[in-house]
């Protein structure tokens, strides 16, 4: 979860426009949320059927990953009312999208 969270809030693919060349290759050209950013988490796993999983549940924590972004966007979208479509979801693009939606 907290890897989903840091994808949507935090991480972007900058690339430079001229060469094409990718300028945040690595985690250290982003924030990574760390403990002091999460809240206490109780998660659960339904521990059966990974039988045909090779080690048994290997790969799990990748899952949550994906709804994650978009769970967020819509948290957002619910509470301003305009629909961010570009992640990272940073601060500078909630403000233009609720300034775009009051100038409209």
């Amino acid at each position: 979860m907290i890897q989903g969270i840091g994808y949507a809030l935090y991480e972007a693919r900058e690339s430079d426009p001229f060469t094409g060349r990718v300028l945040s290759g690595s985690m250290d050209d982003y924030r990574i949320p760390g403990i002091a950013d999460t809240p206490q988490l109780d998660v659960h796993f339904d521990e059966e059927g990974f039988d045909h999983v090779p080690g048994g549940s290997v790969g799990i924590g990748e899952i949550a990953t994906v709804p994650t972004s978009p769970a967020i966007a819509n948290a957002v979208r619910d509470a301003i009312g305009v629909r961010l479509t570009e992640i990272p979801l940073r601060t500078d693009r909630i403000l233009a999208a609720v300034k775009g939606r009051t100038a409209a």
